[in-house]
């Protein structure tokens, strides 16, 4: 290990020098870097608060790399894992090795903790240094899109640069009242049977609380209906992006019949579309499950690109390759965005 930097567990006092790496080495991001965000992310969240180490030149934090705890399940299988996020090099240091010393040594430190595996969703120039530390691509999520208002979206592209404000979602109800609906509980278990076969985010009150409610600096909203049995809830928010009003359904969540839920949908759909003036709508769907379907029942086309979900399985995993192969995940928008 080099004698130029000294790496070490990051700590409470270390936080107000952290954010202010963060701003000097990736400038604003899409989510805000407060330490309101911040202590939302990596301290209140409900797997647990996240691991982090520094790398100091002197008494000057000069590198950070954090992993933010996630748990997936399989079947009865509930699995400790942790997705790569925030990480920080400072422009002077950089090109030192920074990055691969401190990812080392986090990454034996969560072998020894029983971590199965990291996650994350680099981009492109990143995705390169992920692949040479032994990452690899498990698969290209599916990203669906509809049009809601494809002449404006064509003058938008058009005038990319032109102002805008995103959509007013505040007609539309709170997380808080989803939460508090009668049927809520009977959502969750229904969604929980149906993905049994699928690695998932397990989804219960307090995960949905902590994701969609608490977030600060970022507002969702929801919707849902009932048909007999048939139950069905979406989670919402809105968002510029090339100066097109783009309407993010972080959520889908359904139990019942799947050969009612294209209904449903198109029920909640034309709620918002009657609520929310918006461009288009984005939703995500593992090819070939039920949700799948009811978003191309419903007009949602899959985009040709999109991310990519890179996964390092760490030593004592009990998990092989073909438990972490592309067809076995499902991933919902609100697991790809925002962190």
């Amino acid at each position: 290990m080099s004698s130029e930097f000294v790496y070490r567990a990051m700590t409470d006092d270390d936080r107000e020098a952290v954010l202010e790496l963060q701003e000097i080495a990736l400038g604003t991001g899409s989510t805000p870097r407060t330490p309101e965000f911040w202590s939302w992310k990596h301290d209140a969240n409900p797997f647990g608060a996240s691991p982090a180490w520094v790398a100091l030149a002197g008494d000057r934090i000069v590198g950070l790399r954090t992993f933010l705890r996630w748990r997936w399940r399989q079947g009865d299988r509930l699995l400790a894992a942790v997705r790569a996020v925030d990480t920080a090099t400072h422009p002077d240091w950089q090109r030192r090795g920074i990055f691969w010393q401190l990812t080392r040594q986090a990454l034996d430190h969560l072998a020894e903790e029983g971590c199965e595996f990291v996650f994350n969703t680099p981009n492109k120039r990143s995705g390169a240094g992920y692949r040479k530390l032994g990452w690899r691509q498990a698969l290209k999520p599916s990203i669906l899109v509809r049009a809601v208002k494809p002449l404006r979206m064509a003058g938008a592209a058009l005038r990319p640069s032109q102002e805008r404000a995103a959509a007013d979602l505040g007609k539309l109800p709170g997380v808080d009242r989803l939460l508090a609906w009668p049927r809520f509980g009977e959502l969750l278990s229904g969604y929980d049977q149906h993905w049994q076969s699928r690695l998932y985010t397990p989804r219960d009150a307090d995960y949905l609380r902590w994701r969609y409610l608490d977030i600060p600096g970022i507002e969702y909203r929801s919707l849902w209906a009932a048909d007999g049995d048939d139950l069905m809830a979406i989670v919402v928010r809105t968002r510029m992006r090339r100066s097109m009003r783009e309407l993010l359904i972080s959520e889908l969540l359904s139990a019942g019949d799947p050969a009612n839920r294209p209904s449903l949908f198109e029920g909640l759909i034309e709620r918002l579309r009657a609520e929310a003036d918006v461009d288009y709508l984005a939703a995500a769907a593992p090819p070939g499950s039920c949700e799948a379907s009811t978003l191309g029942a419903t007009g949602f086309r899959r985009l040709p690109s999109g991310p990519s979900l890179m996964i390092r399985p760490l030593e004592t995993s009990r998990l092989g390759v073909a438990e972490l192969a592309g067809d076995r995940w499902q991933l919902s928008i609100g697991d790809l965005e925002v962190f």
